[in-house]
């Protein structure tokens, strides 16, 4: 009886271990009564309806075919029952034909067979007739997209001969233009009779006669005179006393208007040093460009203050 005990609970063991459900996209140790779980069965009815939803697809695109260009469209999707990546367009001389790829794949009998085969494994209740398609549809497809392929490269051609159009007219343009600036060119040269000569001089000229340029004929900007040579250039921006007191201002709005002694500082016969030396602070009260250390001395001075301002 041991035995057997033993060899039953080695045999539900090996049942219930790790296993990886694909649909799920997680671990479980339900064995297969994962099957039955509400999620499991949610997932492959979600995996069923997109399915019949492509399915549903090809067959009304057949009716209607959608032709584009290539570089438009090229998608990919995932089959479930295949577990592979297949494309959804196919392209059908030099036309990107939508969904013909994907309605060619759901026709094939390994698809149809993988389908069984998902089913089966998932217990899932399906109807063959909404995941299926027929031959029927391929061949519909590919008799209403011929006429819409037609119509589809004569438009292009139409589109590229009016670019070619464009491009040719511009070429001209471009051209007049250019015999145009030679023949300019051409007429300024001979009135100025240039002669090469080695020996070039500092604005550019050689030996007295100016150095043109090669393919204009005309004399560069830089080689011409200036007329305004002896005018002093016009200073543009602050000097650095100004920036360094712009700096300074700047620096004393950061400070609390509330402070101690903000509004004796602000006066103007107290912005400026009163001392002989710049440099050398002036010890006759409190100093003016900086923050007051002592409470005690200010209020003094304010006191006296108010009492000369109440006797005058």
């Amino acid at each position: 009886m041991s035995e057997s005990a033993g060899l039953s609970k080695n045999k539900e063991q090996t049942e219930i271990s790790d296993d990886y459900c694909n649909i799920c996209r997680f671990t479980h140790m339900q064995g297969k009564k994962h099957l039955h779980t509400n999620r499991h069965k949610t997932a492959v009815e979600k995996i069923l309806r997109k399915e019949e939803d492509r399915v549903a697809d090809c067959q009304v695109k057949s009716l209607n075919p959608t032709v584009t260009s290539p570089a438009i469209l090229n998608k990919k999707v995932w089959c479930n029952f295949c577990c592979v990546e297949i494309e959804k367009d196919l392209i059908v001389d030099g036309v990107c034909v939508e969904l013909l790829a994907l309605a060619k794949h759901l026709v094939q009998d390994k698809h149809q067979k993988n389908m069984y085969v998902f089913c089966r494994e998932n217990r899932a209740k399906f109807t063959p007739a909404k995941l299926m398609l027929t031959e029927d549809v391929i061949k519909q497809f590919n008799e209403r997209s011929k006429p819409i392929k037609e119509k589809f490269i004569q438009q292009a051609e139409q589109l590229r001969e009016k670019a070619v159009s464009t491009i040719r007219h511009i070429e001209d343009i471009r051209k007049a233009n250019l015999e145009e600036w030679e023949n300019e060119g051409s007429a300024s040269t001979s009135q100025t009779h240039d002669v090469h000569q080695p020996g070039c001089s500092s604005n550019g000229n050689f030996n007295g006669q100016k150095y043109l340029n090669g393919q204009s004929h005309l004399i560069p900007p830089w080689l011409m005179d200036d007329d305004d040579d002896d005018e002093t250039p016009d200073v543009i921006g602050p000097n650095e006393e100004e920036f360094k007191k712009y700096l300074a201002d700047q620096e004393r709005k950061k400070l609390p208007k509330a402070r101690v002694g903000a509004s004796y500082a602000a006066t103007p016969q107290n912005q400026q040093s009163s001392s002989a030396v710049p440099w050398f602070p002036a010890y006759g009260g409190v100093w003016n460009k900086h923050r007051r250390n002592k409470k005690r001395q200010f209020e003094f001075q304010h006191k006296q203050n108010n009492k000369k301002q109440h006797m005058g």
